[in-house]
């Protein structure tokens, strides 16, 4: 039946409640393609985190401001040239500084994901492992190195080595305000850590991406809507290997640092019932002596066919390589990763068949193949390898020693046992050097024949791998 129109004396019409529904439906509908148009989320896509922030061109800000929008009250460290040491009160001399309040304030963030990741981009003040000094108007930075900064741009610190002035440990956290109430629900946080004396890595370019670890949290909030810190928060789940990723600190034109960063996105809806294709209230807040927080944003979780891949991965493994098979689309970047750490990385041909080998270690491990097509977007399978120990051989080093008695009126006696994750032993009779027993790789046996002393004999078999060594002794008694 067609929908009901009814005429009021007004001239003007309304519809039935039935159509009326329909088309509040429709309309909401309409509404999300435009707010999905305007805000530039228009399609998902595939990072890289790597520090190049080209493929991020046409991703619209979710988050803008200045640096000095959203300034964050932190410490700042000087040091004394005195008594070469970090301190927090200003010496009344040019000389090299930490602030906490460069490297944490946040003005800008982009975001966007695919099927397997929620992605981040960040304009943070300066990078976690560079200090910097005033040379006239400029700012000039230097890196914290386990060496002598060098003599460049009237560095004050030339000579010393500067490395970081205090533990540290910083939240950065994405707020979701699920329901768009005004108050935060969940809460994404990376939380950068380091020692007091940390160094940047010079061999892989003075990054920061070295220079701290990084844990990974999905909290939920802890009942008064705004992030006040993890302990205050109700941790969900912590993401592993392979689950996230950081990129470097990398200077930008446009003023301070730009970072990128990546979460398991299917972790994250599943641990808090936020669904794709959505809308969410998106908030970021710097957290590590006080709390800093930008204004509000609104971002959807993107939708996108995954690009088809099946794979066969054993899930058993006799030895340490493992072949992996599968099929996905020609064309398609498959990487695959054992143990979160990346193995393989190659184009699969025209028949979009792949045939690799693998090396798996002893016991569970994790393999995940992460596959990556320009077109038809990115998927991924995680499966479980477990290789048992099955030789004496690969066993973690161990030692037993076996008498049957304690007492013998033989001058030659056998002394056997079982030795794990060694080839051979050392035996002593009496602190004196007797001579090496080979051990069988398989079983773990080990014997020897040895000449007892009159009285008693202390019989000491020595096991050595790598840096590790265990002994064990027996006495007997020669009557």
């Amino acid at each position: 039946m067609g929908a009901k129109i009814k005429i009021k004396k007004t001239g003007k019409y309304e519809l039935s409640d039935g159509l009326f529904q329909r088309h509040r439906f429709f309309l909401g509908a309409v509404l999300f393609l435009i707010f999905m148009l305007f805000s530039g989320h228009v399609f998902a896509r595939t990072i890289d985190i790597d520090g190049d922030f080209s493929d991020w061109t046409d991703t619209p800000k979710v988050i803008s401001g200045s640096l000095a929008d959203y300034p964050y009250a932190g410490t700042t460290y000087y040091y004394n040239l005195t008594s070469d040491a970090w301190q927090t009160s200003d010496p009344g001399y040019s000389t090299c500084m930490f602030s906490e309040n460069r490297a944490l304030e946040v003005s800008e963030l982009w975001m966007t994901n695919d099927n397997n990741y929620l992605y981040l981009k960040l304009r943070r003040g300066m990078a976690f492992s560079k200090y910097f000094w005033l040379r006239g108007d400029e700012v000039e930075l230097g890196s914290f190195l386990n060496e002598p900064a060098p003599s460049i741009d009237s560095n004050p610190c030339a000579g010393r080595v500067v490395t970081a002035p205090n533990d540290f440990r910083h939240d950065m956290v994405l707020n979701f305000d699920k329901d768009r109430d005004g108050r935060f629900d969940y809460y994404l946080g990376f939380d950068i850590i380091y020692d007091k004396g940390a160094y940047a890595n010079k061999d892989s370019g003075q990054t920061d991406k070295n220079f701290f670890s990084l844990e990974v949290h999905i909290l939920e909030d802890g009942g008064d809507g705004i992030y006040t810190g993890d302990s205050d928060e109700v941790t969900l789940a912590s993401l592993g290997n392979g689950e996230y990723e950081v990129s470097p600190s990398i200077a930008s034109d446009s003023g301070g640092v730009l970072q990128e960063l990546r979460a398991d996105l299917g972790k994250l809806l599943s641990y808090t019932g936020m669904s794709r294709e959505q809308i969410y209230n998106i908030r970021y807040a710097s957290h590590s002596e006080n709390l800093n927080v930008t204004s509000t944003g609104s971002f959807a979780i993107e939708k996108s066919d995954p690009v088809r891949l099946s794979a066969f991965v054993p899930r058993k493994a006799k030895k340490a390589a493992v072949q992996v098979r599968g099929k996905t689309a020609a064309g398609t970047n498959l990487r695959i990763l054992v143990g979160g750490e990346e193995q393989k990385s190659f184009d699969v041909g025209e028949s979009g068949r792949f045939r690799k080998k693998i090396s798996v270690g002893f016991g569970e491990q994790s393999v995940q193949l992460v596959a990556q097509h320009a077109s038809k977007g990115t998927n991924n399978i995680s499966r479980a390898v477990t290789r048992k120990i099955t030789r004496a051989a690969d066993k973690p080093l161990g030692l037993g020693i076996v008498h049957s008695k304690n007492k013998s009126s033989r001058s030659i006696v056998e002394v056997r046992g079982n030795a794990d994750g060694v080839s051979r032993v050392q035996v002593f009779v009496n602190d004196e050097e007797w001579g090496w027993a080979v051990v069988n790789a398989k079983t773990g046996r080990y014997d020897m024949k040895i000449r007892l002393s009159e009285g008693a004999n202390t019989i000491k078999v020595v096991a050595s791998k790598n840096d590790e060594s265990v002994s064990v002794t027996k006495i007997v008694e020669k009557i």
